[in-house]
């Protein structure tokens, strides 16, 4: 096993071993008798070309599915965009003053939360874990669609403050699944953006805990529970705002799969 040269590929992972404890070739070092990558030298061509074989069909399948990713995560984002703003006018004071539009933006907010709701289900014949997501919007819409009904009729019923609970367990559940799929569905497109929706989905995560956190606290503490409530919903304000940004990005690294493809000949079509 000559050489800790770089190999062709960069993906030798005999010549690593070597340039690492600065050896010519592996029959110079004491470890020998004892490395996996030592013992299974005779074996590392097939592996090569079983890796670079996977790689392509792998870059392949990319290829086929990133068109219709970089549609639906486009048109995602306008929806979220639209659904979002017309979220901020669907406060209770905004019921008390202006109780026609609250119910006009509400309508709006479910419908586009419906709307992606469809948009993650067609989505998940790249990734079942989009299916989850969609089912766990349309409990989302279902419940924008209800509140309009509810506070039309003034107080607030018991068994609401119940489903407003099981809200946001979907909407954890919701977040766990699109956040995850979109990291592992970027891999081998664009990696770096991969890695940042897994852990912006780290900080969505403790964000949701903390509103129900500061809720349950506010039975010891008002302020304590108010405290971290307010902190929680300004997490969760920011962490939208950059998904927004990252399922933009996520749209244009689609995209770019297949932009800078060559187009096809007349001739390479026979």
């Amino acid at each position: 096993m000559n050489g800790p040269g770089m190999p062709i590929k960069g993906d030798c992972p005999i010549a690593a071993c070597c340039r690492e404890k600065g050896h010519n070739e592996c029959f110079t070092c004491g470890l020998k008798g004892e490395c996996t990558n030592f013992r299974s030298r005779g074996m590392q061509p097939d592996f090569r070309k079983d890796k670079l074989t996977a790689d392509a069909e792998e870059k392949e399948y990319i290829k086929e599915y990133a068109p219709k990713m970089a549609k639906w995560f486009t048109l995602l984002f306008w929806i979220m965009i639209f659904g979002n703003f017309a979220f901020l006018f669907t406060s209770t004071g905004i019921n008390q003053l202006f109780p026609m539009f609250y119910m006009a933006c509400s309508l709006v907010t479910g419908i586009c939360t419906l709307i992606y709701g469809i948009i993650y289900f067609c989505m998940s014949s790249v990734h079942e874990r989009y299916n989850a997501a969609g089912i766990c919007a349309i409990i989302n819409a279902v419940y924008h669609l209800i509140e309009i009904a509810v506070f039309r009729g003034g107080d607030t019923p018991t068994w609401f403050l119940v489903f407003i609970f099981g809200v946001y367990v979907a909407m954890y559940i919701e977040g766990y699944n699109f956040f995850n799929a979109t990291s592992e569905t970027l891999e081998g497109v664009d990696n770096i953006l991969s890695a940042k929706w897994a852990e912006l989905w780290k900080w969505y995560k403790w964000a949701l805990i903390g509103t129900i956190g500061g809720v349950l606290f506010a039975i010891i503490s008002a302020l304590l529970g108010i405290l971290i409530l307010l902190a929680s919903l300004i997490c969760i304000c920011v962490v939208d705002i950059i998904k927004f940004v990252y399922i933009f990005k996520t749209g244009k690294a689609f995209k770019s799969v297949f932009a800078d493809l060559p187009e096809k000949k007349p001739e390479d079509a026979q």
